[in-house]
C-alpha cells in the first residue's frame, strides 16, 4: 500500500530520499534532514491509510 502512494506522488519518495541523504550528510545536516523529511513522510502514510 505504501508503494501504491508512492506511485500516485513520486515527489513524495524524491524528498524523502532527499531527507535520507542529507541525514547521511553528517550530524549537522540532522535537524533539516527532519523538517525536511516530515511532511512526504506524513503524506505517504496518510495516503496508504486503509
Amino acid at each position: 500500500m505504501v508503494l501504491a502512494s508512492l506511485v500516485f506522488c513520486p515527489s513524495c519518495g524524491s524528498m524523502l530520499l532527499a531527507a535520507n541523504v542529507l541525514a547521511l550528510s553528517g550530524r549537522k545536516y540532522l535537524r533539516a534532514a527532519v523538517l525536511q523529511g516530515t511532511t512526504p513522510l506524513l503524506a505517504v502514510v496518510l495516503a496508504s491509510w486503509p
